[in-house]
């Protein structure tokens, strides 16, 4: 069977809207993490993820617990982060986005999220060349 039919594209609602510096910091990361929750039962993965019109689109497994989770409690909470040192100062920085979640599937949203993910995560020349060579 083709990916697309085990394949579902979650849109997260952030409810509110981000300062440029906040969509800045979101756009130029590369890992999320998605936190669902069933019967008081936390559940936090990392994701990989889109960021456009203020919307954050999550490409997850139809049949994973994340999305079992979302179909029961659509509330989720979603976190970038990172740690840096500048100037000889170590900072951790962070965005923390609660909202509902949206299953969209086959649709404009759905098209528009899985565009924008695999455009960002594709690998580029000089990563195929050395997973090439290392093969």
């Amino acid at each position: 069977m083709s990916e697309k039919k085990f394949r579902r594209l979650m849109k997260v609602l952030t409810g509110c809207e981000l300062l440029p510096k906040e969509a800045r910091y979101l756009s130029d990361q590369f890992v999320g993490r998605l936190a669902t929750s069933v019967r008081n039962k936390p559940h936090v993965t990392p994701v990989r993820f889109g960021f456009k019109y203020g919307k954050i689109f999550i490409d997850i497994a139809k049949d994973s617990k994340k999305m079992r989770n979302i179909m029961k409690n659509n509330k989720v909470a979603f976190v970038v982060d990172d740690y840096l040192e500048k100037d000889g100062i170590k900072h951790a920085r962070g965005l923390l986005i609660e909202g509902e979640a949206e299953i969209h599937e086959n649709d404009e949203i759905y098209q528009l999220g899985r565009r924008l993910i695999y455009e960002k995560y594709k690998p580029s020349r000089a990563l195929k060349e050395v997973l090439v060579k290392t093969e």
